[in-house]
């Protein structure tokens, strides 16, 4: 079976949620009681998915074309994050503030992981680590984070050499899985926010980011904005 790279690239991104679940999870656990979220995970079937994403794409598509199991693949490990995150925020403590904020340390941690991830994976032959310019860091940024698929033409990204890149979003393919299972669409979007920062404390630390509107807290599109001070001229 041939797969294209940029199949493969959403495979990927897919397991990366998963693997941002999964640090959530520990975050929480650490701080809080880990039989507590266990037992929560166990009494709402979230202990794990139904499908081993450790395998590879060729060994888990089934009878349907490859785009079609991917599509529903992704709006599956989506509905089950966003129904772990509100289960363990509705469930795990009365002090809930401090529940959110090891949801976010969890995400951080997890964008953190898929930076250093992406740094072994470009590391030159003689083992020196890469250093990215701006514009790849951003690029690296998508590379790893799922936004929908590429043919969706969900956002677009604007890269200046010398001047603050920025993306513009025309769609969220989160809010609907979202909405399946009540999740605060406003609480997720800072989760995603949080992953992207993680992935950026690794790539490039002095880089700064930030969403100035997103179609996912009712804005009507979203526009996202990187900045490095002493890359590029104020924007």
């Amino acid at each position: 079976m041939k797969i294209s790279p940029e199949i493969q690239r959403v495979f990927q991104q897919i397991r990366w949620l998963e693997k941002r679940r999964a640090k959530i999870i520990e975050s929480v656990s650490s701080h809080f009681s880990k039989t507590t979220v266990q037992h929560i995970l166990e009494k709402e079937n979230l202990v794990k998915l139904p499908l081993n994403l450790e395998l590879e794409l060729e060994n888990l598509v089934d009878e349907r074309n490859i785009d079609d199991f991917l599509r529903d693949l992704a709006n599956r490990v989506e509905v089950f994050s966003a129904h772990t995150i509100v289960a363990i925020r509705k469930h795990t403590s009365v002090y809930r503030d401090h529940v959110d904020e090891q949801i976010r340390f969890g995400s951080r941690y997890a964008g953190q992981d898929a930076g250093r991830y992406f740094l072994s994976s470009h590391t030159k032959y003689d083992k020196t680590i890469p250093h990215l310019e701006p514009i790849e860091v951003v690029q690296a940024v998508f590379e790893l984070t799922y936004n929908g698929f590429p043919g969706d033409k969900n956002y677009f990204l604007c890269l200046r050499s010398f001047g603050g890149s920025t993306v513009h979003f025309q769609h969220s393919p989160h809010l609907k899985n979202w909405a399946s299972v009540g999740a605060d669409p406003k609480f997720l979007h800072q989760i995603k926010v949080d992953w992207m920062k993680g992935i950026l404390d690794i790539l490039s630390p002095e880089m700064e980011f930030s969403f100035t509107q997103a179609i996912e807290t009712g804005a009507k599109f979203g526009l996202a904005q990187f900045y490095s001070p002493e890359a590029h001229a104020n924007p």
